[in-house]
């Protein structure tokens, strides 16, 4: 079990069926740009909402936090769920290469 923010919950294996439902919430989520109270999410938040909370939350069982209370985390505790999922799913998020990892590949 892991525990970020206050909340208690397993993450689990990225799967075909799981993907199909990530990529479904994310089309979904997509299409939404304005909170229920009307106003407009920022770039920040559509991308979270789109790119990064559909695979966490797919993921995830037991007490796992809205869309909403992952757009209000800090964001230590963001950080900390993704790399929990990266640990369960090796590689899912790409991570920006330094200057000296490209060279390494290039050698």
């Amino acid at each position: 079990m892991t525990k970020i923010a206050g909340r208690e919950f397993e993450v689990l294996r990225m799967t075909g069926g799981r993907d199909i439902d990530r990529a479904f919430l994310s089309s979904q989520a997509a299409k939404i740009t304005h909170d229920e109270e009307g106003n407009a999410y920022s770039i920040g938040e559509q991308m979270m909402r789109v790119r990064f909370y559909p695979p966490l939350f797919i993921c995830a069982k037991g007490d796992v936090p809205t869309e909403q209370e992952f757009l209000d985390m800090y964001a230590k505790d963001v950080e900390d769920w993704m790399a929990r999922f990266e640990e369960v799913n090796p590689g899912y998020f790409p991570t920006e290469e330094t200057e000296e990892d490209l060279k390494k590949k290039e050698a």
